[in-house]
């Protein structure tokens, strides 16, 4: 019986450590459950307790049950201690709302620990990347979003925020080599979930900077038949278009754009790229 209990611990803790990150913890639950196991092989236990010594061999099991019953106890019934449920998803909101009040001290401290208790939690290592993200260090952002990359390289939120930092540092650092990397984040997403909006606007923004234009038509399409009344796409389509000189598509997509109502601020980048249009359809003199 005990030696059933023992495999079933081992087999259930080995299996949140790959789903969970094998973190200092996870190790040592897995290496004190399986030395509990071992104990049970019958030549183990003959080398361990043998018939002329019961009295030390009862001292001995007597410990092992007690690391078997701690192990039990220390991974809470196979569950990662610090991803209990409310405590757990608590910090972690509430680290998100410190770096939204730009709070950046506090919340790098409650990250530490965090950090510090699991190593591989990539929720942890997300929020580390928008920390850093919003005071713009941008390659510390980097070491954490990588990581989290590597262990769930298809986690969409995982490659969004991956693809803002490289746009970012390429922003930066005028840098195409890292738009492209972000480009290629993104274009990893619209595989997994093509139905996602700001994957295909993003990419068909990143696009436009880098002068592929027809795959920014391309995914700016996309975009537009997810959020058909997006005012922005319109507006974007609408630069694409410029830069090809073609006014009439300019046009067509700038009007567009205004009929949906657009909010102040892009409706006075909308009216600023009429002007500009002008300016070629009216020799120069405007409207």
């Amino acid at each position: 019986m005990i030696t059933a209990l023992c495999l079933l611990l081992v087999a259930g803790i080995l299996i949140n450590a790959l789903i969970t990150g094998f973190s200092t913890l996870n190790v040592i639950y897995f290496v004190l459950a399986l030395i509990v196991l071992i104990a049970h092989i019958p030549f183990i236990k003959g080398k361990l307790a043998p018939e002329d010594k019961r009295k030390r061999g009862r001292v001995i099991y007597a410990v092992l049950y007690g690391v078997f019953i701690l192990c039990v106890i220390l991974s809470g019934i196979f569950l990662n201690p610090y991803k209990a449920e409310g405590e757990y998803y608590s910090s972690i909101d509430k680290i998100s709302q410190l770096i939204s009040d730009q709070k950046y001290q506090k919340a790098e401290r409650e990250l530490q620990e965090l950090y510090n208790k699991d190593n591989y939690d990539v929720n942890v290592l997300l929020q580390f990347g928008l920390l850093y993200m919003q005071q713009e260090r941008i390659e510390d952002a980097w070491n954490y979003l990588n990581s989290a990359g590597r262990i769930m390289p298809n986690d969409l939120d995982v490659l969004y925020n991956m693809a803002i930092n490289r746009y970012m540092y390429g922003k930066k650092n005028d840098s195409p080599r890292a738009k492209e990397e972000a480009l290629g984040y993104l274009e990893k997403m619209i595989r997994i979930t093509p139905r996602l909006f700001e994957a295909q606007l993003y990419a068909g923004e990143i696009c436009l900077e880098l002068g592929n234009y027809k795959k920014s038509e391309y995914y700016l399409s996309n975009s537009l038949k997810i959020e058909p009344k997006s005012p922005y796409v319109f507006y974007v389509l609408a630069k694409v278009k410029l830069d090809l000189m073609e006014l009439e598509e300019v046009a067509k997509y700038l009007k567009a754009a205004k009929e949906l109502e657009p909010a102040p601020e892009l409706l006075a980048e909308i009216n600023r790229l009429e002007q500009e249009v002008n300016k070629y359809t009216s020799g120069g003199d405007g409207v």
